[in-house]
């Protein structure tokens, strides 16, 4: 179904058959074909996310819509995703905010008129249903590769965090979005370099170690529900001091922690237990920075990528990607990330990992930022989440 827009030679197409659904997933690669920091995401599972029966984000009850922005000659020219998370409207209204259309996979040539064009329609979708404020991108997860890169083009970027093309910030911007959170950054630690943060933190790590009331165990997959379970009853307790935080859902969180389980190594996956009675405090997971393996497979984008495989199977990423830090409040100041850190670096320096990528964390956290600084790391990316009302036309 073909939209006309106001700008010229823009047309918008909803995205409906396998074809359709091809173009939109395979846009990414004529955009960023010339960028060697985009790292492309496996492209079979960004046609699977936007399918509107098989996609995870739709079988938890999601409803949404995917739009091609098509130039005068009918090539694409921006993509976008609009959404709407029944289960998180209801948790914004029972807390007096206001109800969100997410919108995602939103990718665009560097003209005006195709994002003016993409992001009239998300609100005109949102509209529809009576929400009232636009807020992304999310790609049809809260997780994976959000946000709007706008500082950090010199490295690729690490397992979960995405790539922008260095205009976005500036063409988000002038449409009137303003930042809808404190931005999300990624700190990075070379465990190759001097590094006399690191040495003090390390020398901190002995004595509370030696203090004997936190110990620390890797994760036992054998018995992945009762894992799951004893993560789950910290994280909304970590998270809750946060800015526009909405709790986690069990169910959510059980499928997010069970897609990361082929990339995990138990060992890397760290538990903090309390006493005897093993009271659950902290949780710290590392797992391979496989974006450096998709880097290398082009996300298996076309048949010919499928013999790359092979070559890879005895490789090792040489980062490791630590996605959280979860310590109860009233932990905070008592050693237990450092404890957590220290036991990491010794890991993974006997695994052959050379850097530890820590990502992402909001800068309103008053925690995670300050243990960064304290291990001597670099903040090398920065990730912007935006939002506008839809009342603004």
């Amino acid at each position: 179904m073909a939209i006309q827009t106001a700008a010229k030679g823009i047309t918008l197409v909803q995205v409906q058959t396998p074809r359709d659904r091809r173009r939109f997933a395979g846009f990414p690669w004529r955009l960023y074909r010339d960028d060697a920091m985009w790292v492309p995401p496996l492209y079979r599972d960004q046609i699977k996310a936007i399918h509107p029966l098989k996609g995870d984000f739709f079988r938890r009850g999601g409803k949404g819509v995917c739009f091609m922005a098509l130039d005068s000659r009918g090539r694409v020219a921006g993509t976008i995703c609009a959404a709407m998370d029944p289960a998180r409207n209801e948790n914004l209204r029972a807390m007096g905010k206001p109800s969100e259309c997410i919108f995602g996979f939103l990718e665009y040539r560097q003209d005006p008129s195709v994002l003016r064009a993409l992001i009239w329609q998300a609100r005109k979708w949102a509209l529809a249903r009576g929400l009232e404020r636009l807020v992304g991108p999310f790609n049809l997860d809260y997780e994976d590769r959000y946000g709007v890169l706008v500082d950090g083009w010199d490295h690729p970027p690490a397992l979960l965090c995405g790539h922008s093309k260095p205009y976005y910030r500036e063409m988000m911007e002038n449409e009137d979005f303003i930042a809808y959170r404190p931005d999300n950054v990624a700190y990075r630690v070379d465990l190759d370099q001097p590094n006399p943060a690191l040495d003090r933190v390390m020398t901190l790590a002995k004595r509370v170690e030696q203090g004997g009331r936190i110990s620390l165990r890797g994760a036992d997959f054998s018995r992945l529900d009762r894992e799951i379970d004893l993560v789950y009853s910290i994280i909304n307790p970590c998270l809750e001091h946060l800015n526009d935080y909405v709790p986690f859902d069990r169910q959510d969180l059980a499928d997010s922690l069970k897609a990361m389980k082929p990339l995990a190594d138990p060992e890397l996956i760290l538990f903090a237990q309390e006493g005897p009675e093993e009271k659950m405090v902290g949780w710290f997971p590392g797992l391979p920075n496989a974006n450096e393996t998709l880097k290398t497979l082009n996300g298996l984008h076309r048949p010919w990528d499928y013999l790359r495989l092979p070559a890879l199977a005895f490789t090792r990423p040489r980062g490791l990607s630590v996605k959280s830090v979860l310590v109860l409040p009233e932990w905070w100041a008592r050693g237990v990330s450092i404890l957590f850190f220290a036991r990491m670096r010794e890991l993974a320096r006997k695994k052959g990992y050379r850097w530890i990528d820590l990502s992402l964390t909001s800068l309103d956290n008053p925690y995670t930022p300050q243990l960064a600084q304290r291990l001597g790391a670099t903040l090398y990316k920065r990730y912007r989440v935006y939002t506008r009302d839809t009342s603004v036309a």
